[in-house]
């Protein structure tokens, strides 16, 4: 089911060496959901990292601010209430039953950081995901599993508009 998509997110940090950093989005990584999410909200170095910083994330909203505090009935409630970024390790209980979902997609970690975008490359082409977006230079890049990275753009990402529902 499309609902459980992951994804990788690079940026390639120019304050810090231009060293990829990357972390994985649980839920909802296809292009139609996740990658129309970074074309619209995630579009400068100050947003990406603030993003990247998250570390693991169940899924990605508008916003990646804290969750405000208030009760859920689930994480997927929060979501759609407030359309944040949910970090798997700042927003979720270790011992909600939403751990059990995720725990074999993402961890409670922090980002990854390598020494630069090949080794980056490198290593996601021996674990690929299904889908990963890069940030470089102001630009969103994309792959489908081991690809080639292409410029995004409304056209590329259109193919699984079908998914988004």
């Amino acid at each position: 089911m499309a609902q459980y998509t992951n994804c990788k997110l690079i940026y390639i940090n120019p304050d810090n060496d231009n060293k990829a950093e990357v972390t994985t989005v649980a839920k909802l990584g296809f292009p139609g959901y996740t990658g129309k999410m970074l074309l619209a909200h995630y579009t400068d170095d100050v947003k990406v990292k603030q993003l990247i910083n998250l570390g693991d994330l169940y899924q990605i909203g508008k916003s990646s601010d804290e969750i405000k505090e208030g009760t859920y009935s689930s994480v997927e409630d929060h979501i759609h209430q407030n359309n944040h970024c949910v970090s798997v390790k700042r927003d979720i209980d270790p011992e909600s039953n939403i751990q059990f979902t995720i725990r074999n997609v993402v961890g409670r970690k922090d980002k990854t950081i390598f020494e630069n975008e090949i080794e980056a490359k490198r290593i996601l082409d021996k674990e690929p995901s299904n889908y990963s977006y890069m940030f470089k230079d102001g630009k969103w890049y994309f792959r489908y599993w081991t690809t080639r990275f292409e410029e995004m753009n409304h056209l590329r990402i259109s193919h699984d508009e079908e998914e988004d529902g």
